[in-house]
């Protein structure tokens, strides 16, 4: 006879005895590398308890007992069904995921609804054509660190539900209004019409100089968007054309450009810093 399940947080968890046990497929890490579908994956244990703690919705968990056991009070004031909460020896549990882990404990979120353009409210982070996962991931956080709940990305831009992306978050996302655009362009003016100034993060670019301040000049607007371009290309020319301001960050002479993320976290820790002088 199989082991009983573990006392918490149901009687009743599915134990898991065959890696390739189909109710547990989803939780297989190399199969979430790049595939999005109406789900996503938390693979660290700060972030499914960010997941837990959040308003959004769990459709299943995978454990060991110790962790199932550990965070039994949050799983069960989450409500998720005890037909899809997953128990394992730590050895079934690493080869049904494919990766070696530290900790046993992962869950299977709901992808939320997408937010309109009217749910987003001033500042806003805009993301276009970012490639990397963990690029987005990273700026998910940094926005959050500085108090930026709201997010556009567009088309273009890998999807912020993509495991590596979540991880890298540390699931801040969770706290955040994010909106995935077909027609960036349309979104921008939008955005101008209520009022919003565009702020587009770039180097300085010969083209746009009556745009262009570096940081040290730099006094945001009350009401503003900051948008981040490709990490190899930047800003496509049609959204500096849409920006009023372009600002580029003073480097020394060896260094060609910064991280996207850290570019960012420049750019808000300045303003936080309380150096500028906040114009209407």
């Amino acid at each position: 006879m199989g082991k009983a399940p573990p006392a918490y947080p149901y009687g009743n968890m599915i134990r898991i005895e065959d890696p390739k046990d189909s109710r547990v497929s989803p939780f297989c890490l190399i199969k979430h590398k790049e595939d999005v579908s109406q789900y996503f994956l938390c693979d660290h244990e700060k972030t499914v308890v960010r997941l837990l703690e959040s308003s959004w919705v769990v459709k299943s968990i995978f454990g060991t007992e110790h962790y199932l056991q550990k965070h039994s009070d949050k799983i069960k004031n989450k409500g998720v069904s005890e037909e899809q909460i997953f128990f394992a020896e730590e050895s079934v549990f690493l080869e049904t995921i494919g990766f070696s882990m530290h900790r046993g404990f992962i869950a299977l979120g709901v992808i939320p609804e997408n937010k309109s353009l009217d749910d987003l409210k001033s500042p806003i982070v805009i993301c276009s054509e970012l490639a990397d996962a963990e690029n987005l991931g990273s700026i998910l956080r940094t926005a959050s660190a500085f108090g930026i709940k709201d997010i556009l990305v567009d088309e273009k831009t890998t999807s912020p539900y993509l495991r590596r992306s979540v991880r890298v978050s540390m699931g801040n996302l969770f706290y955040q209004r994010i909106r995935r655009t077909e027609s960036l362009l349309s979104d921008l003016k939008e955005l101008k019409q209520k009022g919003i100034c565009l702020v587009g993060l770039s180097l300085p670019d010969p083209r746009f100089t009556a745009k262009h301040k570096t940081l040290p000049d730099f006094q945001f607007p009350k009401k503003f968007a900051l948008l981040l371009g490709n990490e190899a290309n930047g800003l496509a020319d049609s959204i500096k054309s849409e920006c009023e301001i372009l600002v580029s960050i003073p480097m020394a002479l060896e260094v060609d450009s910064l991280n996207v993320s850290h570019s960012l976290a420049s750019l808000l820790g300045f303003r936080l810093s309380g150096t500028p002088k906040k114009m209407d």
